[in-house]
């Protein structure tokens, strides 16, 4: 009789994104870069954008952008092969009492579908591959929560895993 077992075993970090300013950074038709991060031996940034556009409307997005290994054990390039996700889902500010006057806020975890957690795998090959977008929440959405409009902040809980070995 043969027995055997199999291991996947993967490294996660969270990363807390975020965004004030939100009205000035939907004129930008660029990415927002977080800071960069180390997880599972590689160096990663989230990037941020509210002008993704798909399916007719303008969505607020985030990617996986790949950056390399954090040090490079083999010279020349090689190629490498990392398979890695990121989850992400807003959290919104709530309202205080004096919310128009002070935007020191709660945050809240909101549980409808507007916005639910969204992820997407991917598999990296080489320096500044990225990820495909993952749609959060569309912009129109977006725009019409009053805490997001009246602090112009909110936040996005991203979890980056990278599976190991």
């Amino acid at each position: 009789m043969y027995s055997s077992s199999s291991s996947i075993q993967a490294k996660k970090v969270d990363h807390n994104f975020v965004v004030e300013g939100y009205s000035a950074t939907k004129a930008s038709s660029t990415s927002f870069p977080s800071n960069r991060l180390t997880m599972g031996g590689y160096n990663w940034e989230i990037h941020y954008t509210p002008s993704c556009y798909e399916e007719g409307e303008y969505w607020v997005a985030f990617k996986l952008v790949f950056l390399g290994p954090a040090i490079d054990l083999k010279p020349g390039g090689t190629t490498v092969k990392v398979n890695a996700s990121l989850r992400c889902h807003l959290v919104v500010p709530t309202m205080s009492p004096n919310w128009d006057i002070d935007c020191e806020v709660a945050w809240l975890d909101r549980e409808d579908k507007e916005w639910e957690e969204k992820s997407v795998a991917h598999e990296f090959l080489k320096e500044t591959d990225s990820s495909p977008w993952v749609r959060l929440s569309s912009r129109k959405v977006v725009d019409s929560y009053e805490p997001i409009i009246g602090c112009d902040s909110f936040r996005a809980k991203c979890t980056i895993t990278v599976l190991m070995g």
